[in-house]
């Protein structure tokens, strides 16, 4: 099977990806900010930061995949979306492919409104 990077496997959504693919077969390298409590055998571990682009060209050109699995905001403030140009560049000039996973944030359309779902539109 193939090589994948999670970055923010220690997340919920990190933690399910990572689990998903270890199931399946793959080999995982799990990227954190911090130390993880637990690692699940045939992780290997990886400190560091969606902010360092060099990690980000080294796991593409080490791994088949990059998944990013990493909320896009930072005690209320959105950073993500400001990374995307590098983080494109970055995987890219490695050969890996790239999973970014997000969410509708709380699922509510508007506050105090009805929750977000497939057949919701927001204009």
């Amino acid at each position: 099977m193939s090589t994948i990077a999670v970055i923010g496997s220690t997340g919920f959504v990190g933690g399910h990806i990572t689990s998903e693919a270890l199931h399946r077969g793959h080999q995982v390298i799990g990227v954190s900010r911090s130390e993880p409590k637990e690692v699940p055998s045939g992780v290997t571990v990886r400190n560091g930061d969606i902010n360092d682009e060099e990690l980000l060209r080294e796991l593409a050109s080490t791994t088949s995949t990059v998944v990013i699995a990493v909320h896009g905001a930072e005690r209320g403030e959105p950073f993500l979306a400001a990374l995307v140009p590098s983080i494109l560049d970055a995987v890219s000039s490695g050969g890996a492919r790239l999973g970014v996973v997000g969410g509708a944030s709380s699922l509510l359309v508007s506050p105090g409104g009805g929750a977000f779902d497939r057949h919701t539109r927001v204009s």
